[in-house]
């Protein structure tokens, strides 16, 4: 075992337990003990690298991606960023819709929704919600259908669903 003198300055709350090492059965609990006491010294010392970045610059350089249409670095820095601020609903939000331009619907879907639980009156994140989820049924009808006979009942239905549906949102409720 380490001299007291041999531990670096940071490892001070631990030097006074290496003074008098126990014996037996008890030793290797102490060595134990030691090791998480030294892994919760070096924890509460470390200070956090020179390059960490607050959530005000990560929520810039989100942004500046959003506004640049690149959605990729946008989707990676508002994930950082959300990270560190959760509660921030248009940041959600704009998480929601860079997702959606990546093609990553589950996600988007995940991030609008939780948008909206921040800010219920959002109505540009329920109406980015229901294109969302609009395309994830499309997606599923259409692979329903590439299994459905030609000629099936459910499809018409289906059809005359999504034609009532596209009436209501021009605001024709005639269905």
């Amino acid at each position: 075992m380490a001299p007291a003198g041999l531990l670096p300055r940071r490892f001070a709350c631990a030097r006074s337990m290496i003074k008098h090492p126990p014996g037996g059965f008890s030793r290797g609990l102490a060595v134990i003990g030691l090791t998480l006491l030294l892994a919760g010294c070096a924890a509460l010392k470390t200070p956090p690298p020179e390059d960490a970045a607050t959530a005000g610059e990560v929520r810039a350089e989100a942004d500046a991606a959003y506004a640049a249409e690149d959605w990729e670095r946008a989707a990676a820095r508002y994930r950082g960023y959300l990270a560190l601020e959760g509660t921030d609903a248009e940041a959600w939000y704009r998480l929601g819709n860079a997702e959606a331009r990546r093609g990553e619907l589950e996600e988007a879907e995940a991030a609008l929704r939780r948008s909206l639980e921040l800010a219920p009156e959002r109505a540009e994140a329920r109406h980015n919600l229901g294109l969302v989820q609009l395309q994830l049924g499309r997606r599923n009808l259409l692979a329903a259908r590439r299994e459905l006979p030609a000629a099936d009942a459910t499809a018409t239905q289906t059809v005359r669903y999504l034609a009532c549906l596209m009436a209501l949102f021009r605001g024709r409720p005639d269905c």
